[in-house]
């Protein structure tokens, strides 16, 4: 067997283009994050671990949770611990103090939250904060009755809860909120297209399942084997057996602004030096003729670097493959040949028993340190680990992964 190093599947580095870079604006570091966030939704949903090193992961930021939150509660009402989040944010006078009376009456009468928020006016303990309390109910009553799209509906909590206002608020920092927001719709979108494609109704239920799949898949053991998604900056002094550049694309890298300006085009075309010469052996480029931002299609061709600059004896291209199928991409090599089997040959030999992991059979019922007993309604290979589905006695069901869930046999 080779080395895992030498394995392109499992040590991968993809370096990112960030804001770092030539002066780099928040609208084109947006293109970073719908880089990230497709290859990251991707690894997720095919079952393969990664990490993120010098940058953060798109679900983990704080608006992108906030965001979910919102869309949690109007999918479901009963939902306290997110509505707890999102009660207050942005800023509408409602304290701790009444949140505490809101949960202590509706723990007292076996309700939900949102439910007692909802007939404020009707409890003593919260006659002073009524009117802030159904106004937030009302807010998210009109947005759940203007649509059931959930790319429209991310818009409209965006705007409407006064979100978007407070980001403005922000400036600079804030500018760079606003494209993960807007990004996140761009990742409804494609969901909504996908359910056309399968000539199956989008609903917001299924899309905040998909992206509960990719955070379950997030909690995978830091010293597994996975692929690991970096910046170029950060790559800077290190070397790696196979490396894949992300959107290669005139416009993203070399970035829209700086095209044309020669001091700044300079200054990137050290970067795409350093990117390239990171691969010891060999660099996969890629590229899309057309990308979704803000549920926009964008065209594009191959950056300039590629292009003008990379000798053509030393490329191979794959092609003519369909944007809407696949990335274009290119395969500079010092070997001048393709290792088709590089991702299945070691993927195949991957297992949850090769880390200790006793892979549990739907119909085993198990007990959560956290969730109680359940039965696992599915269990699905992911690497060399397990995904499974839990129906949990009190009615939730949840995806977890077996590295992180410690499940017990009950």
């Amino acid at each position: 067997m080779m080395e895992k190093a030498k394995i392109g599947f499992l040590p991968l580095y993809l370096a990112l283009y960030d804001e770092r870079a030539a002066g780099m604006r928040p609208g084109i570091e947006a293109y970073c994050d719908e880089l990230a966030r497709a290859l990251e939704t991707s690894f997720a949903k095919s079952g393969i671990p990664y990490r993120i090193i010098g940058s953060m992961r798109f679900y983990d930021r704080k608006e992108i949770k906030d965001m979910l939150a919102y869309l949690s509660v109007v999918n479901s009402p009963s939902d306290n611990l997110r509505l707890k989040r999102i009660i207050n944010e942005p800023k509408r006078k409602i304290g701790a103090a009444t949140v505490d009376a809101v949960e202590a009456i509706a723990q007292g009468e076996g309700k939900s939250m949102y439910t007692i928020m909802k007939n404020a006016l009707s409890y003593t303990a919260l006659a002073k904060v009524w009117d802030k309390l159904t106004s937030f109910v009302e807010i998210i009553e009109n947005i759940k009755a203007s649509s059931a799209l959930p790319s429209e509906l991310i818009v409209g909590l965006f705007e409407k809860t006064g979100y978007k206002d407070m980001l403005i608020a922000e400036g600079f920092e804030g500018e760079g909120k606003i494209d993960h927001v807007n990004e996140l719709v761009s990742a409804a979108v494609e969901y909504e297209k996908r359910c056309e494609e399968s000539s199956i109704d989008p609903t917001l239920g299924g899309f905040l399942e998909e992206v509960a799949l990719i955070s379950d898949v997030d909690k995978y053991d830091e010293n597994a084997d996975a692929v690991v998604l970096m910046t170029i900056h950060a790559a800077k002094g290190l070397e790696f057996p196979v490396v894949f550049l992300a959107g290669m694309e005139d416009g993203i890298f070399p970035s829209q602004q700086n095209m044309g300006e020669s001091e700044q085009m300079s200054e990137e075309r050290r970067l795409a030096y350093v990117a390239i010469t990171r691969a010891k052996e060999k660099l996969y480029i890629t590229y899309s003729k057309n990308r979704t931002m803000y549920g926009r299609t964008n065209f594009n061709i191959l950056s300039c670097f590629v292009r003008e600059e990379i000798p053509k004896h030393l490329m191979e291209r794959d092609g003519p493959i369909k944007a809407s199928q696949k990335p274009m991409r290119e395969t500079v090599s010092a070997e001048f040949k393709r290792r088709p089997d590089i991702f299945t040959e070691k993927r195949s030999r991957v297992g949850a028993a090769e880390y200790g992991i006793e892979r549990l059979a739907p119909g085993t019922r198990v007990r959560h340190a956290m969730f109680g007993e359940g039965q696992i309604i599915t269990a699905k290979d992911m690497g060399g680990d397990v995904l499974y589905e839990v129906e949990f006695d009190t009615g939730v069901t949840k995806k977890l992964m077996a590295t992180f869930a410690k499940l017990r046999k009950v």
